[in-house]
């Protein structure tokens, strides 16, 4: 019928590492040896189990706003849990009862791969973004090229197992000595994507991303490596996310998580780059409408329009901006290397590498 287990709730992932062990490594998370991509243990298991049953048991429908579970089954666990009641969005995320879908005439059968969609947008979204990550690198101005990285199990093939291993690697390499060594469990047990910026071979910028659907995409753990930052990686990366989500995705917004006690990162990402900071009501609805979207208190949600008329406007100004300030000698583009686009770039890894958790020292 089409019933799938419910995502596990998409936090800030900054936060979640905080509390990986100091020993983790790369062969503990299954990313080593000539097995694939590991396993996960029974304890792991039963861990995610609960998750999704505080995840259902704390959820409405997205139809009728009711509980998705029934009383008797909230307080019976899991044992009460029929996962013929409900349906998961594959694309938003959202929950709904599989008896509001058939009331509203929106199909409930699973598509050939076990995917569910509850629209057309959702559907839509999921393509383009498979679309990309198989394309591969894709490249940018000043030698530099992005990729879309799929956090999923499964890829077939020993040359695919391979390929997400040294994607994983070149993710890693970024983030890891910002977030610690445990951020490969994250990555593992991920269900989005990531976004990588790379130089010839080498990995620079890295973020992870999810995306609900046609609705909203979530920026997260958006870092540059220590020694290249200040030097535009950060904007040319973002850019890209930028112009693949709502041109081809058609992403109508984009959330960044910052931290409250990071104000220069803060007025970079309102003030630079067009983001607009939710105060708490905003927040709160934000995280109502989209229940696998959590966030900590402490951290700032920023939100940005991705319309094709608000990109074009925020296009508008910045080639009126540049025509007016022309430097007076050298100089270029921003992805080409504008000394401005390399400062905001440098204060975007920061927010980023701050987004609702203490950095690592």
């Amino acid at each position: 019928m089409g019933t799938r287990a419910p995502a596990a709730p998409l936090s800030s992932l900054a936060a979640a590492t905080r509390a990986a062990p100091a020993d983790s490594s790369e062969e503990s998370a299954g990313i080593s040896g000539e097995g694939g991509e590991g396993s996960s243990s029974e304890s792991g298991d039963d861990t995610a189990s609960q998750v999704d049953l505080q995840f259902l048991q704390s959820v409405n429908c997205a139809s009728c706003s009711k509980p998705l579970l029934s009383r008797a089954q909230r307080r019976g666990g899991r044992s009460g849990v029929d996962p013929g009641d409900y349906l998961v969005c594959d694309g938003c995320r959202r929950c709904f009862h599989e008896r509001c879908c058939e009331r509203s005439g929106v199909a409930t059968g699973a598509s050939r791969d076990g995917s569910w969609f509850h629209d057309e947008g959702c559907k839509r979204a999921a393509a383009a973004l498979q679309q990309q990550a198989s394309k591969g690198a894709a490249a940018l101005p000043g030698g530099r090229a992005w990729q879309l990285v799929p956090l999923r199990r499964g890829l077939g093939g020993r040359d695919g197992v391979g390929a997400k291993k040294q994607q994983l690697h070149a993710l890693l390499e970024v983030l890891a000595p910002e977030y610690g060594p445990g951020v490969a469990d994250q990555l593992l047990d991920g269900t989005g994507y990531a976004l990588l910026l790379t130089s010839g071979t080498q990995p620079i910028t890295a973020a992870t991303l999810d995306v609900y659907g046609t609705d909203l995409a979530a920026v997260d753990l958006f870092t540059t490596k220590f020694e290249l930052r200040a030097q535009g990686h950060g904007t040319a990366l973002l850019h890209a996310a930028e112009q693949f989500l709502g041109s081809k995705a058609r992403v109508r917004r984009l959330l960044a998580v910052a931290a409250a006690d990071e104000p220069d990162a803060l007025g970079v990402m309102t003030d630079k780059f067009g983001f607009s900071r939710l105060n708490g009501r905003q927040a709160r609805a934000l995280a109502s409408e989209f229940p696998a979207l959590q966030f900590y208190e402490r951290s700032v949600l920023l939100s940005k329009d991705l319309s094709s008329a608000a990109r074009a406007a925020r296009l508008k100004a910045a080639t009126a901006k540049a025509g007016a300030a022309q430097p007076a000698a050298g100089g270029g583009t921003l992805e080409g290397g504008d000394p401005a686009g390399e400062g905001e770039g440098g204060a975007l890894a920061a927010a980023g590498s701050n987004a609702s958790v203490e950095k690592r020292r």
